[in-house]
């Protein structure tokens, strides 16, 4: 059996009922809770990622992942994943962004 490599396909943020809210960037999750009437948390720490394996991450565990998936370097990158990285060019980005199949080239 193949080990599946463990990517990131999507910001998230998770709501204080623990609904998680998924797009290409943090402030897509965000208008979507406010879409929905649902409250958007005050803090960094229900902000994170999804993964192809379907776990939410936290944004210090993804920039893990990402840099061991290949999907972004680590040099100057910082303590925490930001969505830019994966998708802006000017951030060094080279992935698209799809609402059903996630980050992909």
């Amino acid at each position: 059996m193949s080990e599946v490599n463990e990517v990131i396909k999507h910001a998230a943020v998770m709501s204080n009922q623990g609904w998680i809210f998924l797009g290409k960037c943090h402030a897509d999750c965000f208008m979507q809770m406010r879409n929905v009437g649902v409250k958007v948390p005050n803090g960094s720490m229900h902000q994170g990622f999804v993964t192809n394996l379907g776990r939410y991450v936290t944004r210090d565990r993804a920039l893990d992942i990402a840099v061991n998936a290949g999907q972004i370097q680590k040099q100057g990158q910082g303590k925490v994943l930001i969505s830019e990285m994966l998708w802006n060019a000017s951030d060094c980005g080279k992935f698209k962004y799809d609402s059903i199949r996630g980050y992909y080239e």
